[in-house]
């Protein structure tokens, strides 16, 4: 499971450079918060509906940063 977690993460990140163009890793770094922030609050839009991440998951992300 923490294997197919890593990979999934390491996809998203990949998309997330993609999609916004190949900036910093900062910038993507604050997106990701951002949009961990909509996650936790429930946030109603199609992305966020679409993939629901787990608790656990965004606690390991937070440690792993550090």
């Amino acid at each position: 499971i923490y294997i197919y977690r890593e990979r999934e993460r390491e996809r998203e990140r990949e998309r997330e450079r993609e999609n916004l163009g190949g900036v910093t890793d900062e910038k993507v770094e604050a997106r990701r918060e951002v949009l961990q922030t909509r996650y936790s609050f429930g946030c109603q839009c199609e992305i966020c509906k679409e993939k629901e991440p787990e608790p656990e998951v965004e606690e390991e992300e937070e440690e792993s940063d550090w």
